[in-house]
C-alpha cells in the first residue's frame, strides 16, 4: 500500500469519526492527519537527543512511587 493511500485511508476514517460526532469537524481530516503526523515527527526527532535523554532519565530517578502509608492524614 502505497503512503498515500494510507494516508487517505486514515482521513477517510477521521471524517467518518467527525460525521459520528467523535471527533471535533471543524478540521478538515486530511489537515487533522497532516497535523497529527507533523507532531509525531517532532516528538520523534526530539525525543532521541542527549539533551532530553538527560531530561527523562533525571526525572525518572526524581520521581519515585509513593506509598499510601507514608501520606501524612
Amino acid at each position: 500500500m502505497a503512503r498515500t493511500e494510507l494516508y487517505a485511508g486514515k482521513a477517510k476514517a477521521v471524517a467518518a469519526a467527525q460525521q459520528a460526532g467523535l471527533i471535533d469537524d471543524t478540521i478538515d481530516p486530511a489537515y487533522l492527519i497532516f497535523l497529527v503526523i507533523a507532531v509525531e515527527l517532532l516528538v520523534r526527532s526530539t525525543a532521541d537527543r542527549p539533551d532530553a535523554v538527560r531530561r527523562r532519565r533525571a526525572g525518572q530517578r526524581r520521581s519515585r512511587p509513593v506509598s499510601p502509608s507514608s501520606i501524612p492524614a
